[in-house]
């Protein structure tokens, strides 16, 4: 049952207990209307489940966790219903409607996880499983009190194993380093006390490697319910960011080489607040936010952020083993998920221990190897200066180049090249943090020309200063 499905049927059973409500009269013995707080009041005292406002919406508590209304047209039809059982009318004034939702608004209720740094909670279908920080794992009854969003839709069993998962492991991830950074992020996304890590995770590569498989059973794993699937190259979007409001995981796929805009994305990946919106609703602060699973063919540009802030964010996990044809098991992933879930939750459990044992995540050698690439890559200027041939000359050369023309012929570059030359600040920044010298010659300078006006000069310049 999707979620959309669970709250139609959470609304009949409501509907269903909720009885008529006596005709309200005055001291004359005629009939009087109620006001839209005494409706609300009988709704709450009514109503066999809690109901709350949080994040400019209104959930329902219902076996084990909060379901969100995130349609205001379904609120409004809840209402309305509600007040059609109470008054055994089959109409409903609509401004009657709005000020009773507005009513139950004000029953505002903050759904934080409750912090504990010597134990995690997870919810899962038929209990609470509370993993202590000496590795003691208890289960426990649902309880309201946890304030879950969420819900695994499947059972703790110690015991499980997960001889396909594990093959799978082998073939797409044969570094073991790199399947213990995997147990990791899985384990950290359940982790409500692992905000201080702040790490996405990115799954790269070419071809049939493994990675649409590894999230299919990650959606599974997580419950799809509890997933939000917004691009990183849109996380600057307001109502986008409020599609991941309360989500365990989000997963963007395919993310394009251009237009990665960095400070939206630290934000969220370090937990930090961001501002959401829903259409026709106030703007609100998101603080229940998703951890980041990003699976690309190629890592993304950026747009020019090459500060250690955004590459210590990143886990670069390549996926190098092409799985030929005659070698894939095109059940594997029904196998996984109608099977082993609960053997991979224990493997993210493990992932979480050995995170927090360590402090860190698991350092594997072609993760750093990645960075070091991708590092490369990414900075324009960079491989701008290398290939037009730029070199630094000292106080001895007749003059540099003028800021505005490197500016112009960095964005004839960037044109051909596809990327966004940003601004000419942007490149005057990174020149200058590569050790480039500016002056001052009625405009901004650079001590930096083109090898072939040093050629045409016969002068070689004292460089031992920028290598």
């Amino acid at each position: 049952m999707n979620e959309r499905e669970l709250l139609n049927h959470v609304f009949v059973e409501i509907i269903d207990k909720v009885n008529k409500l006596e005709a309200k009269k005055d001291k004359k013995g005629e009939v009087i209307q109620r006001t839209p707080l005494e409706y609300c009041i009988e709704i709450l005292k009514q109503t066999p489940h809690k109901i709350i406002a949080s994040a400019g919406r209104i959930w329902i508590y219902y076996n084990g966790r909060y379901i969100p209304i995130n349609s205001m047209a379904k609120a409004e039809n809840y209402i309305k219903r509600l007040i059609m059982k109470f008054n055994a009318v089959r109409a409903v004034p609509s401004n009657l409607i709005s000020a009773v939702l507005n009513e139950l608004f004000t029953e505002f209720h903050e759904l934080y996880i409750p912090k504990n740094s010597n134990v995690t909670y997870i919810n899962m279908k038929s209990n609470v499983l509370a993993i202590h920080k000496d590795g003691k794992i208890e289960v426990l009854p649902h309880d309201e009190k946890y304030n879950f969003t969420y819900q695994l839709p499947y059972d703790y069993d110690e015991n499980a194993t997960s001889p396909v998962f594990d093959k799978f492991l082998k073939t797409s991830l044969v570094d073991e380093d790199l399947k213990d950074v995997l147990g990791e992020f899985l384990g950290y996304v359940l982790d409500n006390n692992s905000k201080k890590y702040e790490k996405a995770f990115f799954a790269y590569g070419d071809g049939s490697n493994g990675k649409s498989t590894l999230i299919n059973i990650t959606k599974a794993l997580f419950g799809v319910e509890n997933i939000s699937v917004v691009e990183i190259t849109d996380m600057g979007d307001m109502l986008k960011c409020a599609l991941m409001d309360g989500k365990l995981l989000n997963i963007s796929s395919d993310a394009k080489r251009n237009g990665l805009e960095t400070s939206a994305f630290k934000k969220i990946v370090s937990g930090e607040p961001v501002l959401g919106k829903y259409l026709f609703k106030d703007i609100y602060t998101i603080e229940n936010l998703p951890k980041l699973f990003v699976a690309t063919n190629k890592l993304p540009f950026h747009n020019g952020d090459n500060s250690f802030g955004f590459y210590r964010r990143l886990l670069l996990v390549p996926f190098k083993n092409i799985i030929k044809d005659e070698d894939k098991d095109y059940e594997l992933e029904s196998k996984v998920i109608a099977n082993e879930l609960p053997a991979i939750l224990n493997f993210a459990i493990k992932g979480m221990q050995r995170l927090n044992k360590q402090g860190k995540f698991t350092e594997a050698v072609a993760m750093k190897e990645a960075m070091n690439t991708y590092k490369e890559s990414s900075n324009h200027v960079a491989s701008f200066v290398e290939e037009e041939q730029y070199e630094a000359v000292d106080e001895s050369f007749k003059t540099g180049t003028s800021l505005i023309e490197l500016f112009g012929a960095f964005k004839n570059w960037c044109n051909t090249h596809g990327h966004n030359p940003y601004s000419s600040s942007y490149l005057s920044h990174e020149l200058e943090h590569m050790g480039f010298i500016s002056y001052k010659n009625s405009s901004k300078h650079f001590r930096i020309v083109k090898n072939k006006l040093k050629n045409e000069t016969g002068f070689e310049p004292n460089t031992d200063d920028y290598e």
